[in-house]
């Protein structure tokens, strides 16, 4: 799971994240995730309406956008802003076709859940037949 996520995020370079807005309706946003030393950031713009949801808010999801046969990766996260010596450090880190730019806010997200829909061809179901596979964090009590 964690392989296919990295591979259409890399392919792409493009997911969609969902934050909270103050009236506690969802925003939808476009955003380029670096993965990094197995780790996922988002950079934003400080005057974003997307920042200012994560820093009131650090509830999120990250979809990719469809990947090999349609399959996709929804990831439910906690967004941890980054402090600037650690962006630094990002920044020498990331290979020559991954930008951060200093001038963005970097989170780190802290993943709770994720879920990867495959599709498979079934013939007797007609169709393209979904399989989904989720990995949490923390075991439910």
């Amino acid at each position: 799971m964690a392989e296919l996520g990295h591979r259409i995020l890399r392919n792409y370079g493009i997911a969609y994240l969902g934050t909270v807005r103050p009236d506690g309706g969802p925003r939808v946003h476009p955003i380029s995730p670096v993965v990094l030393d197995g780790r996922i950031y988002i950079g934003l713009m400080p005057g974003t309406p997307k920042r200012h949801d994560l820093e009131r808010d650090p509830r999120c999801v990250v979809h990719t956008l469809p990947g090999p046969m349609d399959s996709e990766v929804c990831l439910t996260a906690m967004a941890h802003k980054v402090p600037a010596e650690i962006v630094e450090e990002l920044i020498h880190k990331a290979p020559t076709h991954v930008r951060i730019a200093r001038d963005t806010v970097m989170y780190e997200l802290d993943l709770e859940r994720a879920t990867c829909t495959r599709f498979e061809v079934d013939e007797a179901y007609g169709r393209p037949k979904p399989t989904r596979t989720t990995w949490l964090a923390r075991q439910p009590a």
